[in-house]
């Protein structure tokens, strides 16, 4: 198989037509990756991917596929296989509610171990999922209140 096949894999898993320009494109991107290491990104990318991945996405799989080639990927019903978790958490100043943002932990599972420097999920926020990969914690709102 060529790189080719792959690229057209990843279109259309996500519905998507592959035109001539965006082969062009696509593989001057990736010219610099061994063909292996495409499959295992697009392989990887259509299992745990919600969306159509972007360039920079695509390239970050073909990394970690051929600088990480003896990481075996874990199931997980929390991070899916990521390593990663969504943490919704509440940002408030004084009284008022600021924002709702996002935070990345590292899993609880041994892909996680791949995030070393991201703070570790704790496990009783696994419990309020919100969504695939997603949980809210049951902590208090982070304040950015400035004391004067």
């Amino acid at each position: 198989m060529s790189k080719i096949t792959y690229l057209e894999k990843l279109y259309f898993t996500f519905g998507r037509k592959l035109n001539d320009s965006q082969v062009d494109f696509w593989l001057e991107e990736l010219k610099n990756n061994s063909e292996q290491a495409v499959k295992d990104a697009v392989d990887y990318l259509v299992r745990y991917s919600e969306t159509f991945p972007s360039l920079a996405k695509l390239l970050e799989a073909t990394r970690s596929t051929e600088t990480q080639k003896t990481y075996e990927w874990q199931d997980c019903q929390f991070c899916r296989g990521s390593g990663r978790v969504t943490v919704k958490k509440t940002v408030i100043q004084g009284d008022e509610v600021k924002a709702d943002l996002d935070f990345a932990h590292r899993c609880i599972c041994k892909n996680g171990d791949k995030y070393s420097n991201f703070p570790e999920v704790k496990e009783g926020w696994l419990q309020n999922k919100v969504a695939p990969g997603t949980f809210e914690t049951d902590e208090p709102a982070i304040d950015i209140t400035k004391e004067a």
